[in-house]
């Protein structure tokens, strides 16, 4: 991974948890320097940085590896430039549905779309958008599980996709995603995909 990638996502979590905690955006730059890099692992900062805020959710900062299954899952999406477009596949055992949310992480004005995607049975489809507010939670996109598939009927299987619609336009940009179901899921980050 690069180094302006830590150091930008190294920023992000300092500034989330300044919004979080404190809720005013001035004081970011004299914070952003509270965790190294170097001390501290990826699940340790957001344990540190979050605390009881964040979901039961263990998971790899920089590739979004879910490293357990849970029903309950955060992770970060972050991109490059507004034509790429990030993948990510959830599988859920025993879900009857996925509720997909996001949210724009660090600067009021970008705007965020996540599309869930469900190839089963009765194929499924979902989109939600962020509002223009920094932090400020989506409306769940909901996809069902109509009957899985040949082979595994109680598994949900779901392609999201994380993309920027408009805003700032300053990159890399970053959305934090929840996605949450009635099963146990999985998930893995896919890449990303040019979208012109």
């Amino acid at each position: 991974m690069n180094s302006r990638l830590k150091i930008f996502l190294s920023n992000m979590l300092s500034i989330m948890f300044i919004v979080s905690s404190i809720g005013c955006l001035a004081q970011a730059d004299e914070q952003q320097s509270s965790i190294d890099d170097s001390d501290v692992e990826a699940d340790d900062k957001v344990e540190t940085l979050f605390g009881a805020n964040v979901p039961n959710t263990s998971f790899d900062l920089y590739s979004s590896s879910i490293l357990e299954a849970q029903n309950e899952i955060s992770f970060v999406c972050v991109i490059n430039s507004p034509y790429e477009l990030r993948r990510f596949e959830l599988k859920c055992d025993e879900a009857k549905y996925l509720d997909v949310k996001l949210a724009d992480c660090c600067i009021e004005g970008d705007i965020w779309q996540a599309k869930a995607k469900v190839w089963d049975a009765k194929p499924n489809s979902a989109i939600t958008v962020t509002p223009s507010k920094a932090n400020q939670q989506s409306v769940a996109a909901r996809v069902y599980n109509d009957g899985g598939t040949k082979l595994n009927p109680k598994q949900l299987t779901a392609l999201i996709e994380c993309s920027y619609k408009s805003g700032i336009n300053q990159f890399p940009a970053a959305a934090l995603f929840t996605a949450k179901s009635d099963g146990y899921c999985t998930m893995k980050d896919l890449g990303v995909k040019i979208n012109m």
